[in-house]
C-alpha cells in the first residue's frame, strides 16, 4: 500500500491518496476552487500515474467546488480514460452533488453515494451505465444545444 498526504495551508485543499490494488482512492478535503485547482490538478495527475485500474475520488470532505474544480475533475477523468483507468466519484456532499447534477456531470461520471459502494467491482459483462459511455464535454454540449431549441 502506498499512502501519501499532501497539504498546502495557502490553498485550503488537501488530499490523501492510498493505492491498494485493484484500486486507488484519493480523499479530497476542503475547497476546490480557482485558488486550489492548479495544485490539485498536479496532485491528482501524479496520483493517476500511480493508479491501478480504478481511481476513486472520495468527495465526502469537500466543502465547496466551483467551475475550476469541475474542470480538474473532467481533465483527470479524460486522462484516466485514455490510460484505461476508470474514475468514480464517491460520497459528494449535497452542495457538490447538486453542482454535478446541475452541470450534467452526474451523467458523465459514475457517482456513488458512499466510498464503499464505489469500491465494489463490476461483474464481467455488467454495464457501467450511461455515465461511462459519455464524455463530460459531450454531456455539456448536448445540454447547451438542447437549451437553444425553441420551446
Amino acid at each position: 500500500m502506498i499512502t501519501t498526504t499532501q497539504a498546502d495551508a495557502c490553498t485550503r485543499a488537501r488530499l490523501l491518496a492510498a493505492c491498494r490494488p485493484p484500486h486507488t482512492v484519493v480523499a479530497l478535503h476542503g475547497e476546490i476552487d480557482v485558488a486550489t485547482a492548479p495544485a490539485l490538478r498536479r496532485r491528482l495527475l501524479n496520483a493517476l500515474q500511480h493508479s491501478t485500474d480504478l481511481l476513486v475520488l472520495d468527495l465526502s470532505a469537500v466543502s465547496f467546488c466551483d467551475a475550476s474544480g469541475l474542470t480538474v475533475l473532467i481533465d483527470v477523468r479524460q486522462r484516466a480514460t485514455a490510460s484505461g483507468i476508470t474514475v468514480r466519484l464517491a460520497a459528494p456532499r449535497p452542495p457538490v452533488a447538486r453542482l454535478l447534477h446541475v452541470t450534467g456531470l452526474d451523467h458523465a461520471f459514475t457517482v456513488h453515494p458512499t466510498l464503499s459502494s464505489a469500491l465494489i467491482p463490476r461483474k464481467p459483462g455488467q454495464s457501467a451505465g450511461r455515465s461511462s459511455e459519455r464524455s463530460a464535454d459531450g454531456v455539456l454540449g448536448r445540454r447547451r444545444r438542447s437549451a437553444r431549441r425553441p420551446g
